[in-house]
């Protein structure tokens, strides 16, 4: 099989998605990718599979706003969060964001023309299908023109609801942005015959969308990496991960909790850590106390032994409208690792939000959507309890999460793709 994958980001790259499509795509037997790659500032991320980057002749708009603003996060959503949080910071920080969004717009309404030689790159490889996260008007429209000219299925794995929230501004342009992008992606699903969403609930909100079948697969494991708990003197609690979204608000808020139970429990105290990155560590500075801390990523190869010295490993979602909007039908990509060492989670944010109703569907842990429910929880849960979660957990993850499991799903859907388009069926 072979794949011609399309989109702004790479396998590979430094991001949740980024490290979501390696876990997804190594190792798979019979598959070999192509990468036209529409962001020509990720040359710099070693990979594995041959990649074609945008040249500055294809779009001489998206190939100059990635190369001068390569560090600034030209998504229009992403960015539109980023003025929110902002909105209280100086006049030349809320014009940077402006000049942001409106550089997304502009980058995702410009016309990327494919060249010669890409084309020459395609024809060489002979893809059979073309996967895609689309998500913005330039992927989806290329993506689209290139099904059309090599007649070739489109597989489109959306792992965010971008189609609810994507161009949602009042503006007259943001209006027009909103309207184009809805055209080209019910065109786009005209040239699928099935899609892949990140999770079930995705799955069947999107079918009744589209009219067409949906598999999920999300984030995997390559194994399980469950170790035996250390001896520690009090419970601890572990978050890891970034802080946008409102995140920081809420790990605030929990550690806030914490500090409360603390000072009412000071013989059963527990202790919050929370490991983030640069930019997260400062936002979160202020939370720091004698049972919270706020610490550097660790390294990945240590990633699973510190899950492991967790008793309860945690994730939070904004309970804000617009948060709450954009990761509703999302599931956290750290939840199947969380899983994989076989701790009990602790999930806290609205109650309609995949990522929560998948820990209580499956009991691998607890879900809040209160704050006050935190103390009640930390004083009356046992151990024995915590280690009934964790190994639910560490089963679930056996079970829906290693990456045999999950690859044997992309690859009925990349076949039945390819034999159902050929056929016309």
């Amino acid at each position: 099989m072979k794949i011609l994958l399309v989109g702004f980001l790479r396998i590979g790259e430094d991001n949740a998605t980024g490290r979501t499509l390696q876990n997804l795509f190594e190792g798979m037997e019979d598959v070999s990718i192509l990468h036209y790659c529409l962001n020509p500032r990720l040359r710099k991320i070693e990979n594995p599979n041959p990649t074609v980057f945008l040249t500055k002749k294809e779009s001489r708009i998206n190939y100059y706003l990635f190369e001068k603003y390569g560090g600034m996060n030209t998504d229009s959503t992403a960015a539109a969060a980023a003025a929110k949080s902002s909105a209280k910071g100086g006049l030349k920080k809320r014009l940077k964001q402006k000049l942001v969004k409106s550089a997304s717009m502009l980058r995702d309404n410009s016309k990327i023309r494919i060249s010669k030689e890409t084309y020459e790159a395609i024809d060489a490889f002979a893809p059979d299908l073309i996967y895609t996260l689309g998500g913005s008007i330039a992927v989806t429209d290329v993506v689209i023109r290139l099904s059309e000219h090599y007649r070739i299925p489109i597989v489109v794995h959306t792992m965010d609801d971008l189609i609810s929230r994507r161009y949602s501004g009042k503006g007259l342009f943001t209006k027009h942005l909103r309207k184009k992008f809805l055209r080209l992606t019910n065109k786009m699903y005209e040239h699928s015959v099935c899609g892949i969403a990140i999770g079930e609930k995705m799955a069947n909100e999107y079918q009744g969308k589209f009219n067409l079948p949906f598999y999920h697969a999300m984030n995997c494991i390559d194994c399980t990496h469950y170790e035996p708990a250390e001896p520690h003197e009090k419970r601890r609690i572990i978050f890891s991960g970034g802080v946008h979204g409102g995140r920081d608000k809420m790990l605030a808020q929990v550690a806030s909790s914490v500090d409360r139970y603390n000072a009412a429990h000071p013989d059963r105290a527990v202790e919050l850590e929370i490991y983030t990155t640069p930019a997260g560590k400062k936002q979160l500075e202020a939370v720091n106390s004698d049972g919270v801390s706020v610490n550097d990523y660790v390294p990945k190869e240590e990633l699973f032994h510190n899950f492991s010295r967790a008793d309860i490993l945690l994730h939070v979602e904004s309970f804000e409208e617009e948060d709450r909007k954009y990761f509703r039908l999302s599931m956290s990509t750290k939840l199947p690792e969380y899983m994989s060492v076989g701790r009990a989670i602790m999930v806290i944010g609205p109650e309609d939000v995949s990522s929560l109703e998948y820990v209580e569907k499956h009991n691998v842990g607890v879900a809040f959507h209160d704050l006050q429910q935190i103390d009640a929880f930390l004083e009356s849960v046992t151990d024995e309890e915590l280690s009934q979660m964790g190994k639910r957990a560490l089963a679930l993850a056996e079970k829906n999460h290693l990456r045999q499991n999950v690859q044997r799903v992309l690859k009925t859907a990349f076949a039945e793709s390819v034999e159902q388009y050929q056929s016309g069926t």
